[in-house]
């Protein structure tokens, strides 16, 4: 029974936690600042832009969708933000402006966060792990499928490793220079890593094969 409560318990923190996430963003979405969110004499302003886009909504034409579903996603947010203004001031000072403070700080990290993954340096380091594991996951599968009653890790030998790593190396310069070098010709850029992860390939399953081949 205990351990019911403490589920029910659980899940009602989550959804009160989820809950409260998404109002926060919503506030944080529709309102800029504080200033905007407590001012009174917006509230006469929104509902001004509430009609005005329940006009241009309804005097829409069947062969122009695009700007008419853009009014009405506009429509929707003047609504929203009409509905939050015309609450009570205070109302808005202990409920909504907190809401807004945690909308406004996740907004702002996610779109930080997401400019950090746009970034070139980012985007080149991604691409040089994908290849990376691309090159090992293909020399598994290769030397494998070559020797399949042998474990995998007393295939790999000191050896194959070294030239591995060092290939991988290569490649991560390769990736930089490339970059700098010749960076508006992505496809180009792309044939000559992919070859070069060939090459890396191809060599460092030579020691596991001569290995096996001896023995």
């Amino acid at each position: 029974m205990s351990l019911k409560k403490s589920k029910i318990r659980k899940r009602i923190a989550a959804g009160s936690v989820a809950t409260t996430i998404g109002a926060g963003l919503v506030v944080g979405g529709l309102f800029h600042s504080p200033s905007e969110l407590l001012d009174d004499s917006r509230v006469q302003y929104a509902q001004i832009v509430s009609d005005n886009a329940d006009n241009n909504v309804g005097s829409g034409n069947d062969d122009d969708d695009a700007p008419l579903d853009e009014e009405r996603k506009r429509s929707i947010s003047s609504k929203i933000r009409m509905r939050i203004l015309s609450l009570p001031a205070a109302i808005r000072a202990i409920v909504a402006l907190p809401l807004w403070g945690i909308g406004f700080t996740l907004i702002t990290i996610f779109s930080a966060l997401w400019s950090i993954v746009l970034s070139p340096v980012v985007t080149g380091v991604l691409e040089f792990l994908l290849i990376a594991l691309l090159v090992f996951l293909s020399l598994c599968v290769g030397i494998k499928a070559a020797f399949p009653n042998i474990p995998i890790k007393k295939l790999f030998n000191k050896h194959s490793i070294f030239i591995l790593i060092i290939g991988l190396g290569l490649i991560a310069i390769s990736e930089v220079l490339l970059g700098v070098l010749n960076a508006d010709n992505a496809a180009v850029n792309t044939l000559i890593k992919l070859g070069f992860s060939l090459v890396v390939l191809i060599a460092s399953a030579c020691p596991i094969l001569l290995s096996q081949c001896k023995k």
